[in-house]
């Protein structure tokens, strides 16, 4: 039973993890809710319920400051209770797949890639720009919604937040930047750089392009964000996210048109 009174039956368990167990819920009036949502429930310890408390909020403070295109991305939540002695939250049901796929790596269209991580990378911004950061950051809770029309992104889960004073500066926020750099390369590849949970492997990343064929802009934004020297790689979001819309707006652009305007230049050159 939710503090506001509504009552929901757990249906089936989706997910047991280090804080919480997550089960399917169907409310019990379908004039509240007429379709099922997610129950989690954080795990006994005393820790574990304060950082289920701590995500609740954190929900509920950015479901409206932090949107991507206008819209939240954060899933809707609908309320909170105590079961068992044990805290939960009830939130929507979010639709879609994991980005980089649930149990292997899927590998995108680098049209399709750049979308996606134009719209990670536009919620970072969103969060370092706002003094936000977010050390639980996890790829696999980046779900892509094909059937959304204002922006397919949604996160699953944010866990507990930091703070930032200088985002440019901060070693946190470089590190959220270029772990999300190492799933854009992911995407759009279908192989992972890391060998280990920890070891990221970028000596040799030049060769390691030239095996794949990506516009030259998307390797040369993939060198600046995972390249072996830190001082040159991209420290902001912002940044990357403009290059990210420079190179979507190429593949927007109308290819015949392209060649035409190309086609009439080199004649106009050779006139």
């Amino acid at each position: 039973r939710l503090d506001d009174g509504h009552v929901v039956s757990l249906v089936s368990k989706i997910g047991d993890g280090f804080t919480a167990v997550v089960f399917i819920g169907e409310p019990e009036d379908k004039n509240w809710r007429n379709e099922n949502i997610v129950i989690k429930i954080a795990k006994p310890q005393t820790e574990t319920q304060n950082y289920v408390r701590e995500e609740y909020n954190t929900l509920i403070d950015l479901s409206n400051r932090i949107l991507v295109r206008g819209v939240p991305i954060s899933p809707r939540v609908y309320g909170k209770g105590v079961f068992n002695d044990r805290f939960f939250i009830a939130m929507e049901l979010l639709k879609g797949s994991p980005i980089l796929g649930k149990d292997e790596i899927v590998k995108r269209e680098e049209r399709e890639s750049l979308e996606a991580y134009q719209q990670i990378y536009c919620f970072l911004e969103e969060l370092h720009t706002k003094g936000i950061t977010y050390p639980d950051l996890k790829i696999e809770n980046f779900f892509w919604d094909s059937d959304s029309v204002d922006t397919k992104l949604r996160v699953l889960d944010f866990g507990a937040m930091g703070k930032t004073l200088d985002p440019l500066r901060d070693p946190e926020c470089h590190r959220e930047i270029f772990k999300v750099g190492l799933a854009f390369f992911s995407s759009l590849t279908g192989r992972s750089l890391l060998v280990s949970a920890t070891e990221v492997v970028v000596e040799n990343l030049n060769e390691v392009l030239l095996r794949y064929e990506l516009s030259y802009g998307t390797k040369l934004l993939l060198i600046r964000l995972l390249g072996r020297s830190k001082d040159h790689r991209l420290k902001d979001a912002k940044s990357v996210k403009e290059e990210l819309d420079g190179l979507a707006n190429f593949w927007n652009y109308d290819q015949e048109t392209l060649f035409n305007k190309f086609q009439a230049n080199l004649l106009r050159g050779e006139g």
